[in-house]
């Protein structure tokens, strides 16, 4: 009788109180499908899938429309969209290495897409112009140095595919040129440095070699040809002293021979060969001298051959030869003043 008495109460409460339950109950309806249709916008494959085909279609306004209408401001959607279009610019990027598009195509491409603005972060789209750009001058660069290389213009096309690995270090086919045309380059450097040490172009050669290991860096035969050509260099210029004094001493230009040969002396203190033509040169002007003066002494003028002696010594201060000489003419000229003066 109690438990009837129970369940009777307990349906007069839920009587009493339905319109309450029917709010809660319609207020948690309500709720589950707020729940759902958020889930379903969040993660609706509708629109991201619109954006990607957008993308894929080349139609970058309209990816731009649904990224603002539908992907900004959710993080995961954003993310995503992200990750689409660094998808399609690399596809760009693939297309323009294969050939497929030219940079003017590229160009505009990624113009339309730096104004469509399809990410939430600029950055992605103002890189990947960065990088296509640096691309672009590497391409070049490469289609320069190939023309380079075929025309066998060697140096410039190591300089133009040095350009590209410094661009490009990945590319692999850079390097497999500028290992291929070092050896080549260098082959010519030598046979070209050649000619010019035969012709005795010595600065020539040496600007050539020079050069050459700028290009080819630590190339150890160009630096043993560099060794060379500054070994040959340096003699050549030191036989150039030896002859150009000569002809100076040939022409009569004493002072210019003794200066330079004695310059030569002090430079080249441990070359016995300068010490030797600054020897035969001093021999040479005092014979010259004393030549004369015995000229104007076998006429008895005194006077003239004091001149030539004293001219000698001019050039040669320390030669005691001369001196000697000197003496003994001043001496002829004082005994000839008496005979003459006897005379009248």
């Amino acid at each position: 009788m109690k438990k009837k008495s129970k369940q009777r109460q307990l349906q007069v409460l839920i009587w009493e109180n339905r319109g309450i339950l029917a709010f809660l109950l319609a207020l948690v309806f309500v709720l589950l499908l707020a729940a759902f249709a958020l889930f379903n916008y969040n993660s609706s494959p509708d629109q991201i899938d619109r954006y990607r085909e957008s993308l894929e279609e080349g139609d970058y306004t309209a990816a731009g429309r649904y990224f603002t209408e539908d992907i900004r401001g959710n993080p995961e959607l954003e993310q995503e969209a992200q990750a689409l279009l660094v998808s399609v610019l690399e596809t760009i990027k693939q297309n323009y290495v294969n050939g497929l598009i030219d940079e003017n195509q590229i160009e505009t491409e990624l113009q339309d897409i730096q104004a469509a603005r399809l990410v939430a972060n600029d950055e992605v789209v103002a890189q990947a112009i960065t990088e296509l750009a640096v691309l672009n001058e590497s391409r070049q660069a490469f289609l320069t140095a190939e023309a380079a290389r075929q025309d066998d213009r060697l140096a410039d096309a190591l300089d133009a595919y040095a350009q590209v690995q410094l661009l490009d270090p990945n590319y692999e086919v850079t390097q497999v040129r500028l290992s291929e045309l070092r050896g080549r380059y260098v082959r010519s450097i030598q046979e070209t440095v050649e000619n010019l040490l035969e012709q005795g172009s010595y600065p020539e050669a040496a600007t050539a070699v020079e050069e050459a290991l700028t290009r080819v860096p630590g190339d150890s035969s160009l630096q043993q040809l560099s060794a060379r050509v500054k070994s040959e260099q340096e003699s050549a210029a030191q036989d150039a002293i030896i002859t150009e004094s000569q002809r100076d001493l040939d022409a009569g230009r004493f002072e210019t021979a003794l200066t330079r040969l004695e310059q030569a002396v002090t430079t080249y203190a441990d070359q016995r060969r300068f010490q030797e033509a600054w020897a035969a040169a001093k021999e040479t002007v005092i014979t010259y001298y004393l030549a004369q003066a015995e000229t104007a002494a076998d006429q008895e003028d005194w006077a003239a051959a004091q001149q030539a002696v004293a001219a000698g010594q001019a050039l040669l201060p320390d030669s005691t030869l001369l001196d000697t000489w000197q003496a003994y003419y001043s001496s002829q000229a004082a005994a000839a003043v008496p005979d003459s003066a006897a005379n009248k």
